[in-house]
């Protein structure tokens, strides 16, 4: 059999007079930019591409071709700058999400805080054009995030993470006691035993422990879960609690089926257009031509407690151009419905109580809370919910301003989906707050030791303690000069 002739073909200078240059040693049209196999390298089949695909350039003078060749290549130039540019931009958001998560600050900092700042002080220092440059490097809330379902590592390891709050000197701190890896199973049994373990290993007594504070995991909810009895067989006098703000997410859950099925479209509309590139940068453009304050939506994620509110509040404020994109797509089902006005009402409702419950959220989020700081937080609003709905019977909606300013002039009939939202979601609180939500003097010892005539049920060797620290009448004429100080400390643990 003949050995195949691989011989390679080389560039000719003259083949620019039909049009071509050379592109990784391969043809390469100026006027199409299209590159022809490496067996096209021959004047024939390069006569026949210029005929049959640009019949108007036949006989063109070599000036003509040369000035294609230049264009081209000043293109291939602006391309290369624009792609060094993005690269930097992309890294540059990476650093800047980087520290933001180094400092443990919220993820929403890089827009609303971060980029402003640069702009303004590159503007100041080197120019307004610099300045400009900053636009290339995206910040958004949506841009740099990592998102976790479980507390898995990248082996698929559960992960076991235990807080400590304690005294030291006076002060009370709290830290990270220790990670660990659950190698089989996820039980009570198994948690407990690595906290027991740890415990032993480190040589600290059970009997130190003065609480315990579960989360979401199944194996830890609940007073009658293996763990907390474990805990509390070690450790009687520890009090359990279950996370405040676990309970309060779980609370705002439940919706009716109207709101229920408007969260559901919008969901469908977000992520039509966010999960489609070419939607998305066509609704951007949308959004700049028609001047609105924002260029895109926010997608929710359920492990994301707080995303459900500044989802519905970018959609309801993007509403108009959502309405006349969605009907240029021809999605004519979701275009009809942010046609109408009760359901955009419900969506104006929904922003306006899930913001009320993102802020009721982060009121709890942070270091240096006690039960009393978040019971009287959870007491407050849910007796806000009792309030409101007084003020729904009557048609007020001063507290939902979103809802308010739509329906001005607008007659929607929106008031028996809201009342009966706030009477689920009243219930809903009582069903996982309980007794919290009612009256007690159980944390009044705390709150002010000095008015206590009887002690309370304390171990004997804190309620001696407590009965030398009574006793003081140094102690007391503190306390008295710390309320006279900051009266508003005072104010916040009971209202």
């Amino acid at each position: 059999m003949a050995a195949k002739n691989t011989r390679k073909r080389s560039y000719d200078e003259a083949f620019l007079n039909l049009g071509f240059t050379e592109f990784h040693g391969k043809p390469k049209c100026v006027i199409c930019h299209k590159v022809l196999a490496e067996e096209s390298m021959k004047k024939n089949k390069l006569t026949r591409h210029l005929e049959k695909t640009h019949p108007d350039c036949v006989n063109k003078p070599t000036e003509f071709f040369e000035r294609k060749l230049q264009s081209l290549a000043s293109q291939a130039g602006v391309m290369k700058a624009f792609t060094a540019v993005n690269k930097a931009a992309v890294y540059c958001s990476y650093v800047a999400s980087y520290h933001i998560a180094k400092q443990k600050k919220a993820h929403t900092i890089g827009e609303k805080l971060l980029m402003p700042a640069m702009k303004e002080v590159v503007k100041v220092m080197i120019g307004e054009k610099e300045s400009k440059k900053l636009d290339s490097m995206s910040l958004s809330a949506a841009t740099v995030k990592l998102q976790l379902d479980e507390s898995t590592d990248v082996a698929g390891l559960p992960q076991l993470s235990v807080f400590i709050r304690y005294i030291n000197g006076g002060e009370v701190l709290e830290e990270l006691l220790f990670c660990k890896s659950l190698q089989l199973h996820t039980r009570g049994e198994d948690i407990f035993k690595s906290l027991d373990d740890f415990f032993h290993d480190r040589c600290i007594p059970w009997e130190k422990c003065a609480g315990i504070c579960t989360d979401g995991a199944a194996a830890c909810t609940g007073i009658n879960s293996v763990v907390v009895k474990r805990v509390q067989d070690k450790a009687p006098f520890a009090k359990w609690t279950h996370c405040f703000l676990h309970r309060q997410a779980l609370a705002a859950k439940n919706l009716s089926e109207e709101l229920h099925d408007t969260l559901n479209s919008v969901t469908k509309c977000v992520n039509y257009i966010k999960a489609r590139p070419l939607n998305q940068r066509l609704f951007t453009c949308l959004c700049d031509e028609m001047g609105a304050d924002h260029t895109g939506l926010l997608l929710h994620t359920e492990v994301r407690w707080l995303s459900r509110g500044r989802v519905l509040k970018r959609v309801y404020e993007l509403r108009k151009e959502i309405v006349i994109f969605l009907q240029k797509q021809e999605h004519l089902a979701l275009a009809e419905k942010f046609g109408q006005e009760k359901f955009i009402a419900n969506v104006a409702y929904l922003a306006d109580i899930f913001d009320s419950l993102n802020c009721l959220n982060q009121s709890m989020q942070g270091s240096g809370f006690t039960i009393i700081d978040y019971t009287a937080k959870i007491t407050a609003f849910y007796k806000k919910l009792i309030l409101w709905q007084s003020y729904v019977k009557r048609n007020e909606f001063d507290m939902f301003p979103e809802l308010q300013q739509y329906i001005v002039d607008r007659d929607v009939a929106i008031q028996d989906t809201i009342l009966g939202h706030l009477q689920q979601l009243c219930k809903k609180f009582e069903h996982y707050y309980g007794n919290i939500l009612t009256p007690s003097k159980e944390h009044d010892w705390v709150i002010n030791p000095f008015s206590i005539v009887d002690l309370p049920k304390l171990p004997l060797r804190v309620a001696e303690e407590f009965t030398e620290m009574t006793a003081d009448a140094a102690n007391r004429i503190s306390f008295d000069v710390f309320k006279a100080k900051y009266p508003k400390v005072s104010a916040n643990i009971y209202f």
